[in-house]
């Protein structure tokens, strides 16, 4: 999708490694089967309450992943926001 100003949106998703029904490395190897154009569209930020330098290390290495954080994520909202202009946020 475009926007008003000719550049490329991108969907910004939050994803927690440790939930009940689908772990967050399930849905990040689901994701990975996406195709090219629309995973092109994807900022993925891993999230966690428990850090760990594996987990860290295992969710970097996916192309998708833009950064790992640690809960809470309110400590980096500045850092994934601060080059956006406008902001439109929806819950999925």
């Amino acid at each position: 999708m475009q926007s008003t100003r000719g550049t490329i949106e991108k969907t910004i998703l939050f994803l927690d490694i440790n939930m009940p029904r689908l772990s967050g490395w399930e849905i990040l190897e689901r994701l990975e089967q996406l195709p090219r154009a629309v995973k092109k569209q994807l900022e993925v930020y891993v999230i966690t309450a428990s850090p760990n330098y594996y987990d860290e290390q295992k969710a970097l290495k996916s192309p998708l992943v833009k950064r790992y954080l640690e809960k809470p994520l309110s400590n980096h909202l500045h850092f994934i926001f601060e080059k956006r202009n406008m902001l439109q946020l929806s819950v999925a």
